[in-house]
């Protein structure tokens, strides 16, 4: 059911629920089973905490993680005393999580296991690292809630984010929440760009040690491809020094670091188009009434590198009762997303909207 929608290049996989409790277990488990039936050597990883009994925050009774022989997982020493899996430990790995000292471990007898996080990007990319020079062939991350790091294009192939019905109380704010995100992860990206795709940005494709690339803290500013600027420092740092060369035409800007709501607001107070490049979509921090003002006063936005969408999974159902209709679920967060396969795992249905 998913597998056909993920490609060979596909090997660094990021499951994102837009809330907590949205199903991003039951998504990791669908995952692990099918791929594990097609005879897939997978490894799985965490952001966060995953696989816990309960959430932490309501106690509401939450699915494990189920693994089978051969797998590989990276966990800490703490979340293995909970797990019910026969494990091997293969490598202590650097660094500590509050899960106690982190581990690469094999799955010897299948059962369920607590999967304690690497928080950070450097972290999440050296434990896939690892895990594929043991032999894993996919790397299944679970994303925290709160946090988009794991869609960072240096740390997958591509994303899947699901979209329960713990989003909010009301399904028009779901629906508007799936279109934020689909925005924000289908920004058009510098190889399509007639003029961003043809200017030599110093961004290295041999990422420093912490896997950071040395374009971080520049901002750069083109009023024709042989007549830029470059500044040292964040758009919040230098947002009047870049507005001031915004008025004297050097309208399209890179930056490596965020775009938020009040640095967008500034920018629209200049009364100039802007094309405005971020380094990927994780960066793109405006809610939805600002993005629409942006693209309403003609300004574009891009990113440097797009992660794909794979697809969007759905959960139409709360732990604490709420439950809507299936059919109307999936079909009005897919008009949402269109040209995005939507599935639900648990009823077995798939549907996409077409552009």
């Amino acid at each position: 059911m998913l597998n056909k929608y993920i490609k060979e290049e596909h090997r660094r996989i990021s499951i994102i629920g837009l809330a907590k409790n949205a199903g991003k277990t039951t998504v990791l488990n669908r995952l692990i089973s099918e791929s594990v039936k097609d005879q897939i050597p997978i490894g799985i990883a965490s952001i966060g905490v995953d696989g816990e009994k309960k959430d932490a925050w309501l106690e509401f009774p939450k699915p494990p993680i189920h693994v089978y022989p051969g797998m590989l997982v990276v966990t800490g020493e703490w979340a293995m005393e909970e797990s019910t899996a026969e494990i091997e430990l293969l490598k202590e790995m650097k660094g500590t999580t509050n899960m106690g000292s982190l581990f690469l471990v094999r799955i010897k007898k299948q059962g369920d296991i607590k999967v304690g996080g690497t928080p950070t990007i450097s972290g999440i990319i050296d434990a896939m690292d690892l895990m594929f020079r043991h032999g894993t062939k996919r790397c299944l991350i679970d994303g925290a809630y709160d946090r988009q790091t794991s869609a960072n294009p240096m740390v997958t192939d591509g994303i899947i984010p699901v979209i329960g019905a713990t989003v909010h109380e009301k399904i028009e704010k779901i629906m508007e929440e799936a279109d934020l995100f689909y925005k924000k992860y289908t920004l058009p990206s510098a190889d399509d760009d007639e003029f961003f795709s043809k200017i030599s940005l110093p961004i290295s494709k041999v990422q420093s040690e912490n896997h950071q690339s040395i374009i971080e803290s520049k901002i750069f500013m083109y009023r024709t491809k042989e007549d830029w600027i470059h500044l040292e420092g964040t758009l919040m740092t230098c947002l009047k020094q870049v507005g001031s060369f915004i008025g004297k035409g050097y309208t399209r800007v890179v930056i490596s670091g965020s775009f938020t709501d009040r640095q967008a607001e500034y920018l629209l107070g200049l009364s100039k188009k802007v094309s405005m490049m971020l380094m990927d979509s994780t960066k793109c921090f405006l809610t939805m009434p600002v993005l629409k003002k942006w693209f309403y006063h003609g300004n574009r936005l891009l990113v440097y590198k797009q992660t794909p969408l794979l697809f969007a999974a759905v959960n139409p159902t709360t732990p604490w009762g709420i439950h809507y209709d299936p059919e109307m679920f999936i079909y009005q967060i897919s008009r949402q997303m269109p040209g995005i396969p939507m599935v639900d795992v648990v009823k077995e249905k798939e549907t996409i909207f077409e552009k």
